[in-house]
């Protein structure tokens, strides 16, 4: 923070850099669907299938054995989720098998919060 406040920071920076800035619907392009596709979407796969489809259902089904969700429950949520954040400026997301139970409580203490 010190170099780029004093290197490479100008006084114009600061214009409208402070304030309260909702996000604005954004229609993307088709350049930014094949970029975004390429560039964010394939990559993510694999992580998302075995971090946040598969592990979040075996993370749900030891810790709730006796409610059963499925993996397509799981995959619609998370597919609906892509499907909407980027029309908001956002990224691919995902749930993340280590959500579950880093927001339960475990033991005396409760667990994290977001």
């Amino acid at each position: 923070m010190a170099y780029a406040l004093l290197v490479k920071v100008d006084g114009t920076s600061w214009d409208g850099a402070f304030g309260l800035h909702l996000p604005a619907p954004v229609v993307p392009t088709w350049p930014d669907v094949v970029t975004g596709f390429l560039v964010l979407t394939i990559p993510q796969l694999p992580l998302s299938l075995a971090n946040s489809v598969l592990g979040t259902r075996q993370v749900l089904a030891d810790l709730f054995p006796e409610r059963r969700v499925g993996v397509r429950r799981i995959s619609l949520t998370y597919s609906l989720m892509n499907l909407v954040s980027p029309f908001f400026g956002g990224i691919p997301t995902c749930h993340g098998a280590g959500g579950s139970p880093a927001t339960m409580r475990s033991g005396p203490a409760p667990g994290a919060r977001s």
